[in-house]
């Protein structure tokens, strides 16, 4: 990482926003930490390939700057999951215990092949 982030200290010791440390947390958990050049240069270079009139591309140290933030938005977390690390569905799962102890789960799942299909689609 540069500048020398270490993960597993952000991690470790809550630095940052919520999503800031759960993107941490999948680098960590899935050992990505060390494939980041890589990883950056595909993204970049698919980017820059794109056909795609006013699209908002990603220079290297933009990039670099959203993977190592230590606050994020939803739009740049989802941005990274799925097209940083390729990830092709993403499930949310939340449990909420309220002040009467009663437990809530609530789940979302983001199927990102499905959302670029239905976007192809609307495209012709």
């Amino acid at each position: 990482m540069n500048k020398g982030t270490n993960l597993d200290n952000i991690v470790s010791n809550n630095e940052g926003g919520l999503l800031a440390r759960l993107w941490k947390n999948v680098l960590l958990d899935n050992n990505l930490s060390g494939a980041i050049p890589h990883l950056v240069t595909r993204y970049v270079t698919k980017t820059m390939k794109m056909d795609v009139k006013n699209a908002k591309r990603k220079t290297k140290s933009s990039l670099l700057e959203n993977i190592n933030s230590k606050e994020m938005t939803w739009k740049t977390f989802t941005n990274l999951i799925f097209n940083f690390i390729n990830v092709r569905k993403m499930d949310i799962n939340i449990k909420l215990t309220l002040s009467n102890g009663d437990e809530t789960y609530h789940n979302l799942s983001i199927d990102n092949e499905k959302n670029k299909k239905e976007k192809a689609d609307a495209k012709r």
